[in-house]
């Protein structure tokens, strides 16, 4: 299995995971990846990120951290 470099549009759409730890090989979030995903709390992102599209956690109203690397 390949290891995935980008999360596609929508492909978390309504999950109902309370945390996500993005891979360290992810470079991209597409639009709307985590959408309505209302029990999300929180969210780690990698180092290799460069894009997270519009939307990408739209209307994760339980969101409250957001951990970006070296920040």
């Amino acid at each position: 299995m390949a290891t995935p470099t980008v999360i596609r549009a929508r492909a978390y759409r309504k999950s109902d995971e309370t945390t996500i730890a993005i891979p360290g090989t992810v470079t991209e979030i597409k639009d709307g990846a985590f959408e309505q995903c209302q029990r999300l709390t929180g969210v780690r992102l990698p180092d290799s990120l460069v894009t997270i599209g519009t939307g990408a956690f739209e209307g994760c109203i339980s969101l409250t951290t957001v951990k970006i690397p070296g920040r």
